[in-house]
């Protein structure tokens, strides 16, 4: 697969290892990044330095910081993150975010939190249009979380977090 600068460079080819280097800073992987035997030129990979998934999902969305789109589609971005590096990895995004329109798709009640709207979607239909303090309120008032935490028992389809700063009065 080639070494970590290779792998992120797939976004953005002429990239300095700087840019490569604040890219996972962005994301929350600069520091692993660091102690790998070689840092940024360590061989990643089958039969070479094996990134765990936590670590893989953080190279991908380093990717994303460097290709620097306008509109980002992101389907459970943090699903393999455990909560709290998950909650600083948003934090660390939302920076990088700002600006752009992004469509955050995710089963995480919690993860909607920055959402301008949260569109609830179940069975495949599109069940509300709410703010995610709003859809807590709904929540919290008929039925509890789950015993993870990470979901509540009546979005069984997920979430879409729509978040989009420009334009928040546009209709979905």
């Amino acid at each position: 697969m080639g070494t970590l600068a290779q792998n992120l460079s797939l976004a953005a080819p002429d990239a300095s290892p700087l840019q490569l280097e604040q890219a996972l800073a962005a994301v929350g992987g600069l520091e692993w990044a660091k102690k790998l035997p070689e840092q940024l030129e360590t061989e990643v990979g089958s039969g070479r330095y094996a990134l765990p998934p936590a670590q893989a999902q953080q190279v991908v969305l380093a990717r994303l910081v460097l290709l620097d789109p306008h509109t980002l589609i992101l389907n459970k971005a943090t699903s393999m993150l455990d909560p709290r590096v998950a909650r600083d990895l948003e934090f660390s995004l939302s920076a990088v975010l700002l600006g752009r329109t992004v469509v955050a798709i995710t089963h995480r009640l919690h993860t909607a939190h920055d959402a301008d709207r949260v569109v609830v979607v179940t069975d495949g239909l599109i069940t509300e249009i709410v703010s995610h303090d709003d859809l807590v309120a709904q929540v919290a008032s008929t039925q509890p979380y789950d015993t993870a935490g990470s979901k509540p028992k009546n979005i069984e389809g997920g979430a879409l977090r729509l978040l989009e700063p420009h334009h928040p009065d546009q209709a979905v």
